[in-house]
């Protein structure tokens, strides 16, 4: 593809005395080439390869407008099911109706990719590794009135045995300690407990105030425990003795000792059990943290937290005493807190306000119990 094109002066600025546009001056033309591969763009090269990314929606994209603004006008589950049908994109989508039913949808053109070659990698541009269509509406994932009667999504695998890909949202890969098991397990005891508009609204102030991976961990935390001493024991037990919220602070504004060694103790796990490798290499593997989730675990913090047996557990508790003993200048566990994270707002147009706390699902609940 070549596109041509004349940028205006940059000096050009129409005032309003004299509202009509000028002659302008020609301003001459550049050429930019933009390579293109049957698959896609080129977005990188290297070793004498040229790499694209082959974009499932190309060409469709409008077809995804045409089902979100079906969507914004069903009045019933029916009708979100149908406009889910017709768009391109993918975004987990839940809906209840008036009438009490509930139904999710991971909706799009889904690829069906070759099983001989790892999805994970860039295939072979030649021809033997090509898509063989996508998944049928019927075969993307959804469910409308489950049996279990309830729904959970925090952006976690749609269905089971349900591969990522090369896909960008690498969060998924967090396996068992993936927030949505926090979630998922909130919502069954919400369930248990019967529902109604107290149970459930409780359900999202934890979620959205809980370090999620610390209530997952604790069944391997109490095996870890059992022979720890010394500094080991002083991390393990206070992290043992945090339940995890990020939210609950002194009368100055500090949060829990447990905090700090549990982020301490996350940091130690990826030395112990990927120390090997060199801090380049880790850091392509790492996947970052969204600023949405502040507290949640990375691929290679939960990746560690994963394989490490009770005695790696306990070696690395012996070095994130080292780590919070540093931090915060002590050794005492009662001395490891830390201000309350906060969010620090942008100006909004011409008004400023100051930072506020930060919740890991927005500031604002609206919970509606709808049905007979």
């Amino acid at each position: 593809e070549v596109i041509s094109f004349r940028p205006p002066p940059s000096s050009f600025i129409p005032s309003t005395s004299n509202p009509k546009l000028p002659n302008l001056p020609e301003s001459g033309s550049r050429t930019e080439r933009i390579c293109r591969t049957v698959h896609g763009p080129v977005q990188s090269r290297a070793g004498g390869k040229a790499y694209a990314r082959r974009y499932a929606i190309w060409g469709r994209e409008l077809e995804t407008l045409e089902g979100i603004a079906d969507l914004n006008a069903a009045q019933n589950i029916a009708g979100v099911d149908a406009a889910m049908a017709k768009v391109t994109w993918n975004e987990n989508v839940v809906a209840v109706d008036e009438a009490g039913n509930i139904g999710f949808w991971h909706p799009g053109l889904l690829p069906l990719r070759p099983r001989d070659w790892d999805e994970r990698l860039p295939y072979p541009g030649t021809g033997e590794a090509e898509w063989d269509g996508f998944l049928t509406v019927a075969q993307r994932p959804h469910v409308i009135n489950p049996k279990l009667g309830y729904l959970h999504q925090w952006n976690n695998v749609p269905s089971k045995l349900w591969t990522s890909g090369d896909g960008p949202a690498r969060e998924r890969l967090n396996g068992p300690f993936h927030r949505g098991n926090y979630l998922k397990r909130a919502v069954a005891a919400a369930a248990k407990q019967g529902g109604g508009y107290e149970v459930t609204r409780n359900v999202d102030r934890i979620a959205g105030t809980t370090a999620q991976q610390r209530p997952l961990f604790t069944s391997r935390l109490k095996k870890a425990q059992k022979g720890a001493t010394g500094q080991a024991k002083i991390v393990l037990d206070t992290i043992r003795s945090w339940d995890g919220s990020y939210s609950r602070t002194t009368p100055d504004g500090k949060t829990e000792p447990g905090l700090a060694a549990w982020d301490a103790f996350k940091k130690a796990s990826i030395d112990v059990a990927l120390g090997r490798f060199s801090t380049n290499s880790l850091n392509l593997l790492e996947g970052g943290r969204s600023t949405s989730h502040e507290f949640d675990a990375t691929n290679l913090e939960s990746y560690s937290l994963r394989v490490l047996s009770p005695k790696g557990y306990r070696v690395a508790a012996e070095r994130a005493f080292r780590i919070a003993q540093k931090r915060f200048s002590s050794g005492d566990p009662q001395a490891w807190r830390s201000p309350r994270k906060m969010y620090q707002p942008t100006s909004q147009g011409a008004a400023t306000f100051k930072p506020f706390p930060f919740f890991d699902r927005g500031t604002v609940q609206h919970v509606t119990e709808l049905g007979p």
